[in-house]
C-alpha cells in the first residue's frame, strides 16, 4: 500500500505543477504523472508486467518502457550509485549449496561459473550476456512474488544465481521457496536464517514473508517446508 500512496502522491504533485506553473514546457510533466498513475495501479494489483513488459527471456516492451521511462531512469541511476558505493558483496553463496544470491549483475560478477541465472527484477532489463540457461521471473520490489516457479530445472548440482535489483527481498523470497522445494531446509525459519547468515541485508518485507510462509507449505508435495520447526 505504501508504494501505491507514494506513486499517487507523486502523480498529484506533478499534476499540480502542470496546473500552477506558467512555463510553456509544464505539460511535459504529464508524462511522469501518467507513469506514476500506472505504477500505482501496478502495485495496487501486483502486476509486474506494467513496469517494463519484461518477458521470460529478459526482453522488455518498448511501449511500457517508454511510458515509464521517467521512473525507470531514476531507478537505474539509483541502482548504479548504490552498486558503486555499496560495501555489500555482489553475490553470496549459501554454504552447503550451489545457490548464490546477488544484485543485478550488470557490473559483475563473472557469470561463467553459473549454470542458471534467475532474474526477478521487473524494472531492470537483462543488459548482460549469459551463455547458459537464463529465465526472467519479473516481480515488483517489496511485493509478494507473482512469478516464483522457474521452467528451468534447478537440482542439487545446478549452480544457480538468483538476483533482483539488490539481491534482497525478492531474491530472499524466491530462495526460501527454492530451499523448501529442494528439501535443503526443513522449515521456513531455517531457510530465512540460512539466507541471513550469508547475506544479512536479504530481508523480505512483511507482505513477502507472509506470502512465502503460505506458499512454502505447498512448495513441494514431497519436501515442502513447515512454517516452523515445532
Amino acid at each position: 500500500m505504501k508504494f501505491v500512496v507514494f506513486f499517487l502522491l507523486l502523480a498529484l504533485a506533478q499534476g499540480a505543477c502542470v496546473a500552477l506553473l506558467a512555463h510553456p514546457a509544464r505539460h511535459l510533466l504529464l508524462w511522469p504523472a501518467l507513469s506514476c498513475v500506472v505504477l500505482a495501479y501496478a502495485y495496487a494489483r501486483n502486476r509486474p508486467h506494467l513496469v517494463s513488459g519484461k518477458s521470460n527471456d529478459g526482453r522488455v516492451s518498448w511501449f511500457w518502457t517508454t511510458l515509464n521511462l521517467p521512473w525507470l531512469l531514476f531507478t537505474w541511476t539509483t541502482w548504479i550509485i548504490l552498486a558503486v558505493f555499496s560495501r555489500e558483496p555482489r553475490v553470496n553463496r549459501l554454504e552447503g549449496t550451489n545457490i548464490y544470491l546477488g544484485r543485478w549483475p550488470l557490473l559483475g560478477p563473472d557469470l561463467s561459473r553459473f549454470d542458471v541465472v534467475v532474474d526477478l527484477a521487473a524494472e531492470l532489463p537483462r543488459w548482460y550476456s549469459f551463455p547458459h540457461r537464463y529465465e526472467a521471473l519479473p516481480n515488483l520490489d517489496g511485493m509478494p512474488l507473482v512469478h516464483d516457479t522457474p521452467s528451468v530445472e534447478i537440482g542439487p548440482e545446478t549452480v544457480v544465481l538468483v538476483h533482483c535489483a539488490q539481491g534482497h527481498g525478492r531474491t530472499a523470497s524466491f530462495v526460501v521457496l527454492l530451499l523448501c522445494r529442494m528439501g535443503i531446509t526443513s522449515t521456513v525459519e531455517d531457510a530465512i536464517a540460512l539466507i541471513h547468515a550469508h547475506r544479512p541485508l536479504a530481508r523480505m518485507s512483511r507482505s513477502q514473508r507472509r506470502a512465502v510462509t503460505a506458499r512454502a507449505s505447498l512448495a513441494s508435495p514431497v519436501s515442502g517446508c513447515a512454517r516452523t520447526g515445532r
